[in-house]
């Protein structure tokens, strides 16, 4: 028996921490991409920072105690993207079957756009 598919309590937490890691990451990289003067990106910015640095010292403590902090983070965003490729024929899969069923859909009829047409000459 393989153990790779074996769910438990710590599996389940370092994929959840992982999770969070990279959604921190990507939110900090959108913060400083799309600066603006108006936004109060400081604040933002600091607390995106707080809360990634407690995740990584939640999954550094009680996770993954004998590996170095870069590589946690390194392993955090390598393992989100893998999940995210994993899941791509299923999110392709959905969108063909939404695109399919949006295209042979019956347009129900309006009449605000039949007085449109009628009232319009353009002869």
């Amino acid at each position: 028996m393989e153990n790779n598919l074996i769910l438990s309590i710590s599996n389940i937490s370092n994929s959840f921490l992982e999770g969070l890691i990279f959604t921190y990451i990507l939110f900090i990289i959108h913060l400083i991409f799309s600066y603006h003067p108006h936004h109060r990106l400081i604040p933002l910015l600091l607390s995106t920072l707080l809360f990634l640095l407690l995740v990584i010292t939640l999954n550094y403590q009680f996770i993954n105690s004998d590996v170095k902090i870069l590589d946690i983070i390194l392993d955090s965003v390598t393992n989100s993207l893998s999940s995210i490729l994993n899941l791509i024929p299923i999110i392709f899969l959905m969108s063909t079957f939404m695109i399919l069923k949006l295209t042979f859909r019956s347009r129900p009829k309006d009449p605000l756009l039949d007085l449109l047409e009628s009232n319009l000459n353009f002869d």
